[in-house]
């Protein structure tokens, strides 16, 4: 498993810039007649649309427009589910920085839904408690094998005659 998601998630920043040019782009782009002006909206105002387009969401957080992650005339929020396997999942909110309209919100593409998936299972922090212990019982499992192997392995080499008496043996055999 943590192969698995090590694997997933080694692959994170090549699907994220995938994402970005391709989905985040159609969401994030202006009309043809809008000009580059400064934002009419405030951070806060396009936070508040933000979070009244999902209510059951709650807001992570957001970036400016001009930001790696937001388009040239929108906010881009970032909206967080409550319940115990969706708080790694989000939801991405386009706010049209002029007007303060929320164009777009979606949730991650399923490739990168796995991803933040595979980021809680990674570290442990999906189930809480008992799934950290789960991960405690395995890594301990694992750890008793490789030492059960180890001290196999270093009995049976203490159990071989020591070279000298092996000698001995030989020579005691051949007259």
């Amino acid at each position: 498993m943590v192969s698995v998601t090590g694997l997933l998630l080694s692959a994170a920043s090549i699907l994220l810039l995938l994402w970005q040019v391709t989905e985040l782009k159609a969401m994030t782009t202006a009309p043809p007649a809008a000009a580059t002006v400064a934002p009419a909206a405030t951070i806060d105002q396009a936070l508040a649309a933000a979070a009244a387009a999902r209510p059951a969401r709650r807001l992570g957080f957001a970036f400016l427009p001009g930001a790696e992650y937001a388009g040239e005339h929108h906010y881009t929020a970032v909206l967080y589910g409550r319940e115990a396997y969706a708080t790694g999942l989000f939801e991405i909110a386009a706010v049209e920085a002029r007007s303060g309209r929320v164009d777009a919100v979606r949730p991650l593409p399923p490739y990168l839904q796995a991803i933040a998936l595979a980021e809680l299972l990674h570290f442990g922090d999906y189930g809480g408690l008992p799934l950290k212990l789960l991960w405690l019982g395995s890594a301990l499992g694992t750890l008793a094998i490789t030492a059960n192997g180890a001290w196999q392995w270093w009995a049976k080499r203490r159990q071989r005659c020591p070279a000298p008496v092996a000698a001995a043996l030989a020579l005691e055999h051949a007259e």
